[in-house]
């Protein structure tokens, strides 16, 4: 397998921004009322991954986002030996999925109940099997492309998210995952490169502002993305100054 070798994997549930409602604020006094960011300072909740919360779920967020990666990948190793992409359902044991992404089995029941619960796959059972359905990998713009040949490495397993398989019970972990599944879903294929402010992070993630720097520090030190400088892609006239993250294993189109 090539190293620049890429996965399907959905990415419009990780785009996804919504109303916050009375429920996503603990102490608001008017129920089942909507109100918007703007309304509701304290409300830094907007998009389903924001939904991934240290303090309600531990290890079983960041267990989602790597059961996501693991189910992305045992997708794509089906449609390779199939020798075309013909559908969006994969079927996973437990066992395959753990093999891809080491970790307790009651973790990951726990990390497929919140994927489903964030709309990023769909569950049915067909006898004895699980039938997974990966959400929007056949509709142009609501997936993403995850570096399968770099992660894996020659290996089996996610190799090169061991850091993050071994540290699921830190918040970091969360944090960083949290971070690099929306990196790679506002990558543009042109040039392999995410724009994006801490603003807008904030709003899709939940996350705060010291947790984002130390979410980048981290996923910069496991190499799996870099900060993009105006030495290697000059900014034009009236560009944001967001920071540019490139995104390791994955080449922009035509490179």
């Amino acid at each position: 397998m090539s190293s620049n070798a890429f996965a399907m994997l959905p990415s419009a549930w990780a785009r996804e921004i919504r109303p916050v409602t009375a429920e996503d604020v603990p102490g608001l006094a008017f129920s089942g009322v909507k109100v918007s960011y703007d309304e509701h300072k304290n409300a830094s909740v907007h998009g389903a991954l924001s939904a991934l919360k240290w303090s309600e779920h531990k290890g079983a967020g960041p267990a989602a986002i790597l059961a996501l990666f693991a189910l992305a990948i045992i997708s794509n190793k089906a449609q390779m030996d199939a020798g075309l992409r013909s559908n969006n359902v994969v079927i996973a044991s437990y066992t395959q999925i753990l093999n891809v992404a080491p970790m307790a089995r009651a973790t990951l029941s726990k990390a497929l109940q919140l994927l489903e619960k964030v709309g990023a796959i769909g569950r049915q059972a067909q006898g004895k099997v699980v039938v997974y359905t990966l959400n929007g990998i056949l509709t142009p713009g609501k997936w993403c492309a995850f570096p399968q040949g770099y992660l894996l490495a020659g290996y089996d397993h996610l190799n090169g998210l061991k850091f993050f398989l071994d540290h699921m019970r830190r918040p970091a972990t969360l944090h960083a995952l949290k971070l690099y599944m929306l990196l790679l879903a506002q990558r543009t294929s042109r040039t392999n490169i995410a724009i994006i402010s801490y603003s807008t992070i904030e709003e899709y993630t939940g996350m705060r502002r010291e947790d984002i720097s130390r979410a980048v520090s981290l996923l910069i030190s496991e190499r799996l993305c870099t900060l993009v400088g105006d030495d290697v892609m000059p900014r034009r006239k009236g560009d944001p100054m967001h920071n540019r993250y490139a995104i390791t294993g994955l080449r922009a189109m035509g490179s």
